[in-house]
């Protein structure tokens, strides 16, 4: 039964969202998801459920269109479509039934910095504190390390540029070392004892960095149950 919005796993490379039938319905009329769906790419599946429906982002595409370090423009295209399917359920779902472990808000778009390169703006709320830091760890690096090498910006021999760290002080999640592209809890403002960890994006350029980030947040929020 589907009573609110949920990130989950099929597999550490298979997202997935269940949506209440409400935010379902109103997505389907007000944002692109109905075209999303019928995309021929399957990049998002479909399965009704009781109570809502659950959105599988689907890697099959990604297994039969490997692409390399240096050839990311399609690969940028689908993430953006998984993307999407995130932001246009998150967007109209009422807050009562927002995921209560996990409620994060990405940018689609991403915005111009000094640097002269777009970012794009990640914010998300987790429930704090998690059962066991050091299990979280290794459950959100499994996942973002599998979703690096799927998406193709890293390869085995520079994976450990993907990492996470979870312990008292906070959480990291970094996507990739160089240029510190990562999610993280602010040294300034984490508390322990509060119920939440705030966390905020730094330095996400495209999208398969911040769905890699993403990952390794759904893994934390997950190893809770």
């Amino acid at each position: 039964m589907i009573n609110h919005l949920r990130y989950s796993f099929e597999t550490p490379t298979r997202l997935m969202v269940e949506v209440p039938m409400v935010a379902y319905d109103r997505a389907m009329k007000g944002s692109r998801l109905p075209e999303l769906l019928d995309d021929e790419t399957e990049l998002v599946l479909a399965s009704p459920e009781k109570g809502g429906v659950r959105l599988t982002l689907s890697d099959q595409w990604f297994k039969e269109n490997k692409r390399t370090v240096d050839d990311t423009e399609s690969t940028e295209a689908a993430a953006s479509r998984w993307l999407y399917a995130l932001t246009s359920t998150r967007r109209f779902t009422p807050d009562e039934l927002l995921d209560p472990d996990l409620n994060v808000q990405m940018m689609q778009k991403s915005t111009g910095d000094g640097s002269g390169q777009g970012r794009l703006g990640f914010h998300a709320e987790l429930v704090w504190p998690l059962n066991n830091n050091d299990m979280a760890q290794e459950l959100a690096i499994y996942g973002m390390r599998k979703m690096a090498l799927m998406f193709g910006y890293v390869d085995k021999s520079i994976i450990d540029s993907v990492y996470a760290g979870v312990d008292e002080n906070g959480v990291l999640l970094q996507a990739l070392d160089i240029g510190c592209c990562c999610v993280s809890t602010s040294g300034m403002t984490f508390e322990a004892a509060e119920p939440k960890a705030e966390l905020f994006g730094h330095n996400l350029y495209n999208r398969q960095l911040m769905l890699t980030c993403f990952s390794g947040l759904v893994a934390l929020a997950r190893s809770r149950k």
